[in-house]
C-alpha cells in the first residue's frame, strides 16, 4: 500500500525545492555527520550551500537541476557534477542521499 501511495504522489519540482532549508534538529546522524547546514534554492537554479561552523559559516555556491529523483550539482569554481539522491515526505521533511551518507532538512520559517 504504502508503494501505492509513493507510486501516486507527483513529482518533485525544482518549484517545490525553492526556498531555504536548514538541518532537521531530530536527524542526529546526519547533523553528526554534515555539522549544521543550510540549503538555498534559487528558482534559477543555483543553490547556496551553507555550513554553519562555531567560528564563522562556510558557503559554497552551486547550480543545480533535478533529474528523476537525483539532485544534480556542479561547483562553477570548480566544475565537476555530482548526484545526489533525494525525496520528499508527505509533511514536506527533505531527505538526502550523498555518497551513502543521509541527511535531512526542513524548511526555514
Amino acid at each position: 500500500m504504502a508503494e501505492e501511495q509513493k507510486s501516486k504522489r507527483k513529482p518533485t519540482t525544482v518549484a517545490d525545492l525553492v526556498g531555504r532549508w536548514v538541518s532537521d534538529p531530530l536527524d542526529a546522524e546526519g547533523i553528526e555527520q554534515f555539522g549544521r547546514v543550510s540549503l538555498e534554492f534559487r528558482p534559477e537554479g543555483t543553490l547556496v550551500y551553507i555550513s554553519h561552523g562555531t567560528a564563522s559559516d562556510e558557503k559554497m555556491f552551486l547550480t543545480f537541476r533535478l533529474d528523476g529523483d537525483v539532485l544534480v550539482t556542479d561547483q562553477p569554481s570548480a566544475p565537476r557534477e555530482e548526484q545526489t539522491r533525494y525525496s520528499m515526505d508527505d509533511n514536506g521533511r527533505l531527505t538526502l542521499w550523498f555518497q551513502g551518507l543521509r541527511s535531512a532538512y526542513v524548511r526555514a520559517e
